[in-house]
């Protein structure tokens, strides 16, 4: 805006050009009057620096959060990933957790004017425009805790809890490739994944109880349920088995060694109990794995290199279905770009295809554990961090 008065009227002459303020004034009066319109128009100019600044702290914290998530969940799963390839090539690993993400946020603001009074001679050319700024600085502070000592160890190895172990079963799209991964033996029929020995006739009858599993919780028939008495206590639910699904449920049963059962249409209620299952007992009993026999599992699908088979530089196993359901890891020169999750080890990338639904799930399941057994085993423990790192702000 470009506004001009002047003349025999007596009024000041005004330049104003964006936030530019020039004055020039004829005598006291108009000066009085010209410094209260430049300290007004000033005041307004600034109001709308300092909303322009108070806009920044909620979009800092929609914009950070975000990309702090990201990142996070980005490095949590090339971790998990590495650990299962150096599982693989038998060499030895390490976890580290963040603990805690300290960001402080910084703004400044300002703001100037200069204003000319008199002749224009005395100051055109010498006035700077109206001036302002916002400095905004964000100093991020990161802290790692190791995954170590025998609490750390024990949780890694030792088998799922059935506080965990049941509603990861409960809540996955498949009932039965869930308990695939994370369920070593049912009722006494053993899994296949991570046997040395092939034992035909319990794996097949594992298998077929696993598929049973997956049909009758799909149809709403089969769900875990906790125990109104016991809140550590687990119970099989089947019911609405009648008429569509009566036979299926008839089959589960024997494939579980239950006898006893009459299929009138009523509830089914069959506890969830740690101790060997004795046959015809009306019971269930699931042995899991533990997060390290999920991670052996995954790393007998890494795709190996052929010179590193020639030079033995990986751990081998005779059984071809070693590592259970139809896993794979693949591998490539460059990163992918189609990768769910990758990480580079000797002059590779090896990644998880984000089209492999399969593989997908059983590393999300990993990732997953990993967290939640690393942060059970450190609750209430005071751990020294390794590694607190002050990331400079921008």
């Amino acid at each position: 805006m470009d506004t001009r008065n002047s003349g025999a009227s007596g009024k000041p002459a005004a330049i104003v050009t964006g936030c530019r303020l020039r004055f020039h004034l004829r005598n006291h009066s108009e000066r009085t009057r010209g410094k209260r319109s430049g300290t007004a128009f000033v005041l307004g100019c600034l109001s709308v620096v300092l909303s322009a600044c108070a806009g920044l702290g909620p979009s800092t914290l929609s914009q950070g959060r975000p990309a702090y998530n990201a990142v996070l969940a980005e490095t949590n799963a090339e971790q998990a990933l590495a650990f299962v390839v150096r599982l693989r090539y038998g060499q030895s690993s390490s976890l580290l957790s963040v603990a805690t993400i300290n960001a402080t946020v910084r703004f400044r603001s300002s703001a100037a004017v200069e204003l000319g009074a008199g002749p224009d001679q005395n100051y055109m050319g010498n006035l700077v425009p109206l001036s302002g700024g916002v400095a905004y600085e964000e100093t991020p502070t990161i802290t790692y805790v190791p995954a170590q000592g025998p609490e750390h160890l024990r949780s890694l190895l030792s088998p799922l809890p059935a506080n965990l172990l049941v509603p990861l079963l409960n809540n996955s799209q498949g009932m039965g490739n869930t308990l695939s991964l994370l369920v070593e033996r049912i009722n006494g029929a053993s899994n296949p994944a991570l046997r040395l020995e092939a034992d035909v006739e319990r794996e097949q009858r594992f298998t077929q109880i696993t598929e049973y599993f997956h049909v009758l919780n799909r149809a709403g028939v089969l769900k875990f349920v906790q125990s109104v008495d016991d809140d550590q206590q687990f119970i099989l639910w089947l019911r609405d088995y009648q008429p569509t699904h009566t036979e299926d449920v008839s089959r589960l049963l024997t494939l579980l060694d239950i006898d006893g059962v009459a299929l009138d249409g009523g509830d089914l209620l069959l506890p969830l109990k740690r101790e060997i299952h004795r046959r015809g007992e009306r019971s269930i009993t699931l042995n899991s794995y533990s997060v390290y026999e999920l991670a052996k599992m995954l790393a007998f699908s890494v795709d190996l290199p052929a010179e590193d088979r020639a030079l033995a530089w990986a751990v081998e196993t005779d059984r071809a279905d070693f590592k259970g359901p139809a896993l794979a890891i693949h591998r490539a020169k460059d990163r992918p770009a189609n990768a769910a999750a990758a990480t580079q080890y000797r002059g590779w990338w090896f990644y998880v295809d984000a089209t492999d639904q399969q593989t997908k799930f059983a590393f999300t399941l990993l990732n997953a554990l990993i967290a939640a057994r690393t942060a059970e085993a450190s609750a209430g423990k005071s751990v020294a961090p390794a590694l607190t790192v002050p990331v400079g702000g921008q």
